[in-house]
């Protein structure tokens, strides 16, 4: 897939006087099974380009034509035109003359054709060249201190390096590539990011996961207008039901996704969901009716050799592989061995020579079954061999443990580990000192004796010293090993924990991306440890951003989970997913409504969890949807600019007006597990200008400190925020930190701190 980002280039004033835009064009690999193909040529345009192109002498303006070229040629004419891209590029850096702003233009252009270079690569199955190409691309590109490429060639990298079965490393290079995406604010690619990290929770069949990223992906890709893109996201959240065998839910999604590729006109992504569909329809077949399961069987045949016939005509390796393999497993069904073998053996030829874990171990499956069937078990003996090496270059526990919710629960487990095993080494090492004195003791004893006994017990007490001696450094030896064991032990927890809260960081939304949205907002955020279980939270509403009435909506809220530290992170992992599938999944906006959603879909989760404690888990939350009018249009009453609507399990909000505190009381009942189960209330509040609200967790007032290092409380936090109403909000968030920090003084933090203010 590809993607533009368009830099607008100042206009130079010389003796020739020229201005350039360009387009560059840059190959995104998607990690799904739906990689999309490009749309048909516009022969009309690029006749109309080519001509441009030839009546100009300037290389600025033939870069700009063949940018648009690039992206205008979706078959394989692009190449010609990026190899000219890096021609004059490359020329135009080795020309003396090019400098300043110029010299930077050749390279961003010489970097977007590396990234081109690099997909081009991939589709050619040569993957050492892909990945050179790519690193070329990052390399030039921060050598001139921009970002476009980097993202788009650091995911390329990671869907290479999963694909290989890497996953650790994809992983990593996922992350980095959602980071910058989300810096540039580039909706679309922080959506294919997001896509890529689902496939990993999704290879590792980490479902709920899997479907988290995906729904978060779709909603931003829908938020964007981007039909291939939520062509992409229906298939693949098809997949994750087709592998959790609802294979209605996994027909009408994938329909979705055809219908949506067909209108495109995009093959390969045609061509993935005719097969997916195929295999959801094979799923509800009725085998106790013979006639109609052959009948049904016939068709699911057919439509497997349509996805052929369009992989085929695409040279797409990979989806050949893939439909050879499911007409394998269709023949066999039908109860033809032999083609079932033939079409099976095929598939696995392909899937070597792509050396692609996951292909292979699907053959491997088709060719055993189809041996099985004919009664060859050495040939089924082999190829199960294969498959269960493939599993375990797949699906081995280092890889999994990379994965998010796993890579919590792993850090949380390996810390309990290592504590009992540093207390176990520490108790080691007293008694290795220990046996070290008494050695020292009863050496120095025998020495007293040999000095008095003469010269034979002397020659006694040198040989006995001698082996005392070794055994001494043998303990001293112990000693510093268990020493450095332990400093390893501590080290290995806290490069885990630290990589932890880099993948909890890229749920949160940053204080960047928060007051962008809340102009006049601040927020507070201070984790106890590394990782946190408070999160603040921040989504536009789905139904409208801007409605035709000129109303713009936006919702936000402050939740404490379960816990802090790591137990903390993994619950606040399960309620934002959840918080984000009422909003994107269910399209709620009223507040209660979400919290009600969120309360069932997170009790849903646990309630999979063999452990009665974890029933408990859940939230505090106040959550806001706030309406107001940017085109300065009363909504109710002359007085009323915003209108303000809340729920609260647990966590109040507070509103300021006048210098008068009025506090909205939340429901004393959790998202999670409670003896009381009803619905939330909803708040609706008439806002004026002026107006300040605050949403926060319990941690701030629940902080020991002051003179007599006793709990600051609730009064006189209302107290502190009364006193600072003349201040903007920015200098607000400061005095809101200050005055923590100087309440606690020497004392330890004792829970995780969110608050957030905002005025209207």
């Amino acid at each position: 897939m590809k993607k533009k980002h368009v830099i607008l280039i100042f206009i130079l004033l010389s003796n020739i006087c020229w201005a350039q835009n360009f387009a560059d064009k840059n190959f995104y690999l998607v990690d799904s099974l739906d990689v999309s193909q490009l749309h048909e040529n516009d022969k009309s345009l690029i006749d109309s380009l080519m001509k441009e192109y030839h009546q100009t002498k300037e290389d600025t303006v033939h870069l700009s034509l063949l940018n648009k070229l690039v992206s205008e040629c979706e078959n394989k004419i692009w190449i010609k035109y990026n190899e000219l891209i890096i021609k004059i590029a490359s020329e135009g850096i080795k020309n003396n003359t090019s400098t300043g702003r110029l010299l930077f233009n050749f390279k961003k252009h010489l970097s977007s054709g590396y990234n081109n270079y690099g997909f081009l690569y991939y589709q050619q199955d040569n993957i050492e060249k892909a990945i050179n190409y790519f690193e070329k691309a990052i390399s030039l590109s921060e050598e001139i201190g921009d970002k476009t490429v980097i993202p788009t060639a650091l995911n390329n990298i990671g869907f290479i390096l999963k694909q290989q079965g890497d996953i650790i490393r994809a992983l990593e290079y996922y992350h980095k590539s959602l980071k910058l995406n989300k810096e540039l604010n580039e909706k679309e690619e922080v959506a294919l990011s997001l896509n890529n990290i689902g496939s990993i929770y999704f290879k590792q069949n980490e479902y709920d996961k899997a479907l988290n990223y995906y729904r978060e992906a779709l909603l931003l890709e829908k938020e964007a207008g981007t039909t291939k893109g939520v062509a992409r996201l229906y298939s693949n959240i098809g997949s994750v039901y087709l592998e959790t065998k609802r294979f209605k839910e996994a027909l009408e999604y994938f329909s979705q996704s055809y219908k949506l590729y067909e209108e495109l006109n995009i093959e390969r992504g045609k061509a993935n969901s005719l097969s997916k569909l195929t295999i959801a329809e094979s799923m509800l077949l009725d085998e106790n009716n013979q006639q109609k399961y052959t009948s049904g069987l016939n068709v699911v045949l057919l439509k497997h050799k349509q996805a052929l016939e369009i992989y085929n005509s695409i040279d797409d390796n990979e989806g050949i592989s893939y439909a050879l393999c499911n007409i394998s497993n269709t023949y066999r069904m039908l109860g033809e061995y032999n083609l079932a073998l033939q079409n099976g053996q095929m598939s696995l030829l392909k899937a070597k020579a792509l050396g692609y874990p996951e292909n292979i171990k699907n053959a491997a499956e088709a060719v055993k079954k189809a041996a099985q069937a004919k009664k060859d078990f050495k040939l089924a003996f082999n190829m199960q061999e294969l498959y269960y090496q493939m599993i375990d270059s797949i699906a081995s526990q280092s890889v999994r443990e990379a994965t998010l919710q796993r890579q919590f629960q792993y850090e949380y487990e390996k810390k309990v580990l290592a504590d009992s095993i540093k207390n176990a080494e520490k108790q080691k090492i007293v008694n290795a000192q220990l046996a070290a004195k008494d050695e020292k003791i009863k050496r120095q004893s025998t020495e007293r004796y040999g000095l008095s006994g003469g010269i034979l017990v002397l020659l006694i007490f040198g040989t006995v010293s001698y082996r005392r001696y070794k055994s001494s450094q043998r303990q001293k030896k112990i000693i510093q090993e268990q020493k450095n064991l332990v400093e390893q032990k501590s080290k290995e927890i806290n490069d885990s924990i630290n990589y932890a809260k880099n993948i909890q960081d890229s749920i949160i939304p940053t204080e960047k991306e928060f007051t962008s949205q809340l102009k006049n907002a601040f927020v507070f955020y201070l984790p106890k440890d590394i990782v946190s279980g408070d999160f603040y939270w921040l989504e536009k509403s789905p139904s409208t951003t801007i409605s035709k009435h000129g109303e713009a909506s936006i919702l936000f809220a402050a939740a404490d989970c379960t816990g802090h530290g790591v137990p903390g992170a993994m619950v606040s992992v399960v309620c934002n997913g959840a918080l984000n599938r009422s909003v994107g999944e269910y399209g709620l906006t009223n507040p209660a409504a979400i919290l009600n959603k969120t309360r069932e879909l997170v009790i849903k989760t646990f309630e999979r969890s063999n452990d009665e404690s974890k029933l408990r888990d859940g939230m505090d939350i106040a959550l806001c949807n706030l309406r107001f009018d940017v085109s300065g249009l009363m909504l109710n009453n002359p007085e009323t600019i915003a209108t303000l609507e809340y729920a609260g399990a647990n966590n109040p909000l507070w509103l300021i007006r006048n210098n008068q505190l009025t506090e909205i009381k939340a429901d004393k009942q959790p998202i999670g597990k409670h003896f009381r189960n009803e619905s939330y209330t909803h708040h609706q509040l008439q806002l004026q200008q002026g107006d300040t609200i605050y949403i926060f967790s319990d941690g701030y007032a629940d902080q020991f400190g002051g003179p007599k290092g006793k709990k600051m409380m609730y009064k006189p936090f209302k107290e502190f925020l009364l006193s600072i109403q003349h201040l903007d909000m920015e200098e607000q968030q400061k005095a809101v930190a200050n005055h923590f920090y100087q309440w606690k003084g020497e004392n330890e933090q004792v829970d995780d701190v969110c608050v957030i203010g905002v005025r209207i």
